[in-house]
């Protein structure tokens, strides 16, 4: 569920409109019109998407973290500190 809702749904039809603007057979208005158009889905899918993601991981319990996977955090954390700080 969370791959479908935060995938890159904008992408394939992205492509599709840049093509679409590359087509010199096509009228010019048409072209603009299709770039103009998805590139508004695009945008939309980014804010609306992008911006509940972490919501619906919350919803269904991805951003709870287990005591093992909060300890390696911190280890991974005190290691990089040594190296860089060092």
């Amino acid at each position: 569920m969370l791959l479908n809702w935060s995938a890159l749904r904008g992408a394939v039809g992205l492509c599709g409109a840049l093509i679409v603007g590359g087509e010199i057979e096509l009228p010019f208005a048409f072209q603009k019109q299709v770039l103009f158009y998805t590139s508004g889905v695009v945008i939309l899918t980014i804010l609306i998407n992008g911006s509940t993601t972490s919501w619906i991981m919350d919803a269904v319990g991805l951003n709870a973290l287990s005591i093992e996977q909060v300890k390696n955090k911190l280890e991974l954390c005190n290691n990089l500190n040594q190296i860089f700080l060092e």
